[in-house]
């Protein structure tokens, strides 16, 4: 179905913009609005953490919101993980893994015969084990280039913002059309012991908005990745692409210029 698949190629985009920010961890949401909370269950004690969880949000102003869960191990250089994609009366579930340098991505409405299909992604999953090393206490004094910068506090959270307009920015759907320009919006959220506790990047033009959020759910678990079998492999339908461009979803959904260029270079050679 023509539907079914230009919601796949917009998952594909919404996983690589979250792998992308996990990697850089330069934001974070904002503090609890209810009230800073009192305890901090994420401290490292200055050790980088073997495995962590993220929970991430896409929002636009399509009003075609995606979520999902993170699991990454460091060590093993793998992950998994689950999004949820909006439909037009329900919602897509996928479920994604990186393992072996490769990245994998499955739909149940999209297997093929009667056995679980695993699209190898066009996507090289990179080194992780130095980001881990960020997680544990991010350098926000070598975040540049940003004009507009304060600091708050709640609780034992510390809030870093930074803001920046006329930044060149493109529709992920509408790679091919010149940049437009707009605001930026980068938080970086630290708790008791300086570990990251969320992450996100907000992007607003006079035509578009994007706001990626992720959260740390929790660091040290047990995080087990299996290679999907081979014969469950099958090769990214690159056709697929020319289907989701048209789509309100994509046209919303736009990305500093910086940040693209990043996302590409994950691209396998």
């Amino acid at each position: 179905m023509v539907f079914s698949r230009r919601v796949w190629v917009a998952s594909l985009v919404v996983v690589a913009t979250a792998l992308t920010l996990a990697g850089l961890v330069t934001a974070a949401t904002d503090p609890d609005p209810n009230g800073g909370p009192r305890h901090d269950g994420l401290v490292l004690n200055g050790r980088a953490p073997t495995s962590v969880g993220l929970a991430f949000q896409l929002n636009t102003d399509a009003r075609s919101n995606a979520s999902g869960t993170l699991a990454i191990n460091f060590a093993k250089n793998t992950l998994s993980g689950q999004m949820q994609v909006p439909l037009l009366l329900s919602s897509a579930t996928f479920s994604l893994r990186g393992v072996d340098g490769k990245l994998f991505v499955n739909n149940p409405n999209l297997n093929l015969g009667n056995h679980a299909t695993w699209y190898d992604l066009p996507l090289t999953l990179p080194a992780l084990f130095g980001v881990s090393l960020e997680f544990t206490r991010p350098d926000v004094a070598f975040i540049h280039s940003f004009p507009k910068t304060w600091i708050t506090r709640d609780g034992y959270q510390t809030t870093y913002h930074f803001e920046k307009s006329k930044v060149s920015v493109t529709p992920v759907g509408y790679l091919h059309l010149r940049a437009t320009k707009g605001d930026e919006i980068l938080t970086v959220t630290t708790g008791e012991q300086g570990e990251v506790i969320a992450a996100s990047v907000t992007i607003r033009t006079a035509h578009a908005y994007t706001l990626l959020s992720m959260k740390v759910l929790w660091y040290n678990h047990s995080v087990l990745v299996l290679t999907p079998p081979k014969s469950q492999w099958a090769a990214f339908p690159a056709a697929l692409v020319k289907d989701i461009r048209g789509t309100q979803f994509l046209h919303d959904f736009v990305l500093p210029n910086s940040l693209l260029g990043l996302m590409s270079s994950l691209r396998a050679a």
